[in-house]
């Protein structure tokens, strides 16, 4: 019955640690790789713990294709874009390698992935315009860091901002965002 109970507090301690200590930790820790759900999300383990993470401060295609408020239009519009260009549909499957480890931040229950050197996911994402930025965003660093890296793919006219039917739609549905109040 001692071992049960101590197993059980050593347990207890470490969820504690990793949901409360960790969890909003400006630290990054190592995570395995598990699982690509999809572009917006990516399954780690951390020491065996399995947590999805969603880029944080960002929007992406696939969270807009999740909208309830946004149009079958512009669903279509998006899964069109999907069809003609299927490396970016699956743009995390040739970045990240599974089984492969890569620091993590954990902000607002969402993760900043480091994904190459100092870069992380949400800036490579927004780089391709596979995203934007959120309209309430305001974590000041990163907002230089991933609202330039958003101009220059407007400016160079990639993902998002390549197709004025998707432009539409994004603009719709950050509008619901701001008046909802998320």
């Amino acid at each position: 019955m001692k071992k049960i109970i101590t197993i059980f507090l050593m347990l207890s301690s470490f969820f504690y640690t990793f949901l409360f200590g960790a969890y909003n930790s400006q630290q990054p820790i190592i995570g395995t790789l598990t699982h690509i759900n999809a572009n917006n999300t990516l399954l780690f383990n951390f020491s065996r713990v399995p947590y999805h993470c969603k880029s944080y401060g960002i929007y992406t295609l696939f969270d807009f294709l999740a909208t309830p408020n946004i149009t079958e239009d512009c669903k279509k519009g998006i899964n069109e874009y999907f069809d003609k260009n299927p490396k970016e549909r699956y743009f995390p499957q040739y970045t990240f390698k599974v089984f492969q480890q890569y620091h993590v931040s954990f902000k607002d229950r969402d993760c900043i992935i480091s994904a190459q050197g100092q870069r992380t996911y949400a800036t490579l994402q927004l780089e391709r315009g596979l995203a934007v930025l959120k309209p309430r965003f305001t974590n000041k660093l990163l907002e230089y860091k991933y609202k330039r890296s958003q101009d220059m793919a407007r400016k160079l006219k990639k993902g998002i901002w390549s197709n004025p039917k998707i432009m539409r739609c994004v603009t719709q549905a950050n509008i619901i965002e701001e008046t909802r109040g998320n």
